[in-house]
């Protein structure tokens, strides 16, 4: 039985799609010092719009620079910089490499105390003609909750459309054949209106953050399934069965033996896993028509900016929602940017610093 004929479309559209990402980016560090003060660095990337063709006037890339994709912050309290690197410099431009757009990226650093919040500082547009507006933001905070003990909290929130229209349209959570292929897996007892609403409900969920995290979003695996199917097969198996897993514990609770919930997974997950693969061997033949710029909306794309947030914590991470990396002694996320469509992403860490 087959998840949903609409997934296969979509992971061609997001093949393509994963091709730019690369080109628009929000990397955000949060370094906490002993006294509690805390640094704030965001770097956000863009395609260089007078270093390629494909980045200038008209060109499929116009759209991915940095004024057309975010909203710089700047003003009081910020030290800026903005440079171009990784541009193919080379001085004929017959020899120069078309394709290396390189990037335009722009730095901003703050300091903020213990308690203060910041707002509105990863903010990306929507930019269609000469309307400009803002279809995601962010707020953080950092609190000390006793003299060596802090939390941070961030909130990334979609202020635009809810993914029910445009390039989302086609997603499997916004397919009416989707719940359906679902619920013929469960017992029709246990589908009762109540059971179908919240089902319909946490599967959407469940779907949006496997595919743009947080953390590990599937979106990234697209190509690799080509590369090395057999690891990224398992890899989709577990993935998909946790997620399914999750979403039917919320939604039927007791009323699912865990034998029963097993064996409904377990044809969930198989069915995602062959509606994965099927879709990734049809992009080889994807088109160009959805690369924005040049005719169309000038972000078409903008909704796959990749963001990896973290923090640095000088002491012992006490509670997290986020991945750990020893070495560098941070907590990080990282997701795509349509990841709060479906509701806002929240950060968290309490941390203990060191005396």
């Amino acid at each position: 039985m087959r998840l949903s004929s609409s997934i296969r479309g979509v992971l061609a559209m997001l093949g393509l799609s994963l091709l730019m990402t690369g080109c628009t980016r929000a990397v955000v560090t949060t370094d906490i010092q002993k006294d509690g003060t805390w640094k704030r660095v965001v770097k956000l990337y863009g395609v260089a719009s007078t270093s390629s063709p494909l980045g200038g006037a008209g060109g499929p890339m116009a759209g991915m620079s940095l004024d057309k994709q975010f909203v710089l912050p700047k003003g009081e309290g910020w030290k800026t910089s903005r440079k171009i690197e990784g541009s193919d410099k080379k001085k004929n431009p017959a020899e120069a490499n078309p394709f290396d757009t390189g990037s335009e990226v722009y730095t901003a650093e703050r300091t903020l105390k213990a308690g203060e919040s910041l707002d509105h500082d990863v903010s990306l547009k929507s930019d269609e003609g000469a309307k400009s507006s803002v279809v995601e933001t962010n707020t953080v905070t950092v609190k000390q909750l006793s003299p060596t003990r802090f939390e941070y909290t961030e909130i990334v929130r979609w202020k635009g459309a809810k993914p029910d229209q445009g390039m989302f349209a086609d997603l499997p959570v916004n397919d009416k054949n989707f719940p359906d292929s679902i619920k013929s897996m469960i017992p029709a007892n246990l589908l009762t209106p109540a059971n179908q609403k919240s089902l319909d409900a946490n599967l959407s969920k469940a779907m949006w953050q496997l595919l743009f995290g947080p953390n590990d979003p599937l979106f990234t695996d697209i190509f690799s399934i080509i590369l090395s199917p057999d690891t990224i097969e398992r890899k989709l198996k577990r993935k998909f069965y946790y997620t399914f897993d999750r979403a039917l514990k919320e939604t039927f609770q007791s009323q699912l033996s865990d034998e029963q919930r097993h064996t409904i997974v377990k044809k969930m997950t198989l069915a995602g896993v062959d509606d994965f693969k099927k879709g990734s061997e049809k992009q080889k033949s994807v088109g160009t028509g959805m690369l924005g710029g040049g005719g169309g909306k000038s972000n078409d794309i903008a909704g796959f900016t990749s963001m990896t947030f973290s923090l640095h914590v000088p002491g012992k991470v006490l509670e997290s929602n986020g991945e750990y990396d020893p070495v560098s002694q941070e907590v990080y996320w990282n997701f795509y940017s349509p990841a709060p469509m479906m509701g806002d992403v929240v950060l968290r860490v309490v941390c203990e610093v060191n005396p």
